[in-house]
C-alpha cells in the first residue's frame, strides 16, 4: 500500500452499530469497504477500537468489529461464560448474513471465532487466530471450576479521564510494549462516563467493568473446543507469541497462555511463530497482523 493510500485509509470513520442476540445488546463497528467482509474480535477485557491500528492498513476492506456482551459499550448482561459469547459471535454473523468472510480473533476472540466458524463454516473464507486460549485437551479433561477472587476483580476501575488512565499505563508493563497509539486507542474508547452506568460524577467507568474481566478470566478452561477446533475445514493461520509463561496458560496480558500444539492439532492450519512479540501482538505489532490479514482477504 502506497503512502498516499494509507492516509487515505487513515481517515475512515467506522460507524457503530448493534444488534440484539441471545438477550444482550452487541455493539460492533463497520468500516465501510469493498470485498468480502472482516470480522474481528478482541481479547478478554478490551474493545473493538483496540483495532483501529490494524483497519488503518486494511486499505478499503469492509470490516466489522464486535464488542462481546459486558466489553466496550455492549450491554453488561451476563452469563460471561465462553460458550454464551460463541454463541453471541455466531449469532452476529448469521444476524448481519455475512459471507466469504475472514475471520480474524484475537486471545478469547479467537477461541469465540472458532466456535462461530464452526457454527457457519458455509459463511467463513478463512480464519486468523491470534494468540488464542485455548487449552491441550488433557489439560480441559483435569480443569476446575475457578474458586477464589480472580486478580482481575481487583483492577482499578474508576478514572479522571481517559489521559490519566494513559499516562498511568504508559510505563506499566505490558502496556510500555504496545504501540503508543494503540495504548491511545484503549485509553480512549475503554473508558465511559459515571453517567453510562446510571452513576454521579464526572468521572469515568472501565468500559469492562473489573467485575465483568474477572468473570471472564475465571471460565477460560470450563469451555472445551478442542473438537470443533480439530474439525473444522477451513485455511487457518494460528499466530502465536514467543513470550511465554511460567505456567502454561496463564491467563496474564503480559505473556503468551497459548497452546503451542494448536496448529498440528487442526486440519488445515498453518502455524506462525512470533518469538519477539507478546500476547498482546495486535497492539504490539498492528504491521504483522495486518499482512496476515490482507494475505488471507485477498487469497
Amino acid at each position: 500500500m502506497n503512502a498516499e493510500a494509507s492516509s487515505a485509509v487513515n481517515l475512515r470513520t467506522p460507524s457503530q452499530k448493534s444488534v440484539s442476540i441471545n438477550g444482550a445488546e452487541l455493539h460492533y463497528f463497520e468500516w465501510p469497504g469493498a470485498g468480502a467482509p472482516i470480522l474481528m474480535a478482541h481479547g478478554t477485557g478490551f474493545h473493538a477500537r483496540c483495532w483501529d491500528a490494524v483497519v488503518s492498513l486494511l486499505g478499503d476492506a469492509r470490516v466489522i468489529a464486535v464488542e462481546h456482551r459486558g466489553h466496550g459499550r455492549s450491554s453488561k448482561t451476563p452469563p460471561y461464560d465462553w460458550g454464551t459469547l460463541g454463541a453471541d459471535m455466531a449469532g452476529v454473523v448469521e444476524a448481519l448474513d455475512l459471507r466469504e468472510m475472514t475471520g480474524v480473533g484475537h486471545s478469547l476472540g479467537a477461541h469465540v471465532m472458532i466456535q462461530a466458524a464452526f457454527a457457519h463454516t458455509e459463511r467463513f473464507r478463512n480464519l486468523l487466530a491470534i494468540d488464542p486460549i485455548l487449552c491441550a485437551p488433557e489439560d480441559y479433561a483435569r480443569a476446575k471450576p475457578f474458586a477464589g477472587v480472580h486478580p482481575a476483580s481487583k483492577r482499578r476501575n474508576v478514572w479522571a479521564s481517559p489521559d490519566a488512565m494513559y499516562d498511568s499505563f504508559k510505563v506499566r508493563v505490558p502496556f510500555s510494549r504496545w504501540k503508543p497509539s494503540v495504548l491511545r486507542d484503549y485509553c480512549d474508547y475503554g473508558l465511559l462516563p459515571a453517567a453510562a452506568f446510571g452513576e454521579a460524577g464526572d468521572d469515568f467507568r472501565l468500559a469492562c467493568p473489573a467485575a465483568v474481566e474477572a468473570s471472564v478470566y475465571s471460565g477460560d478452561r470450563q469451555n472445551d473446543i478442542t473438537d470443533q477446533a480439530a474439525s473444522l475445514d477451513l485455511p487457518v493461520t494460528v499466530m502465536r507469541a514467543g513470550v511465554r509463561p511460567d505456567h502454561p496458560n496463564s491467563p496474564q496480558i503480559g505473556i503468551s497462555p497459548f497452546w503451542p500444539g494448536l496448529a498440528a492439532y487442526m486440519r488445515r492450519a498453518e502455524d506462525v511463530f512470533l518469538p519477539d512479540l507478546a500476547h498482546a501482538i495486535p497492539m504490539e505489532d498492528p504491521e504483522v497482523v495486518a499482512s496476515h490479514i490482507l494475505r488471507l482477504w485477498k487469497s
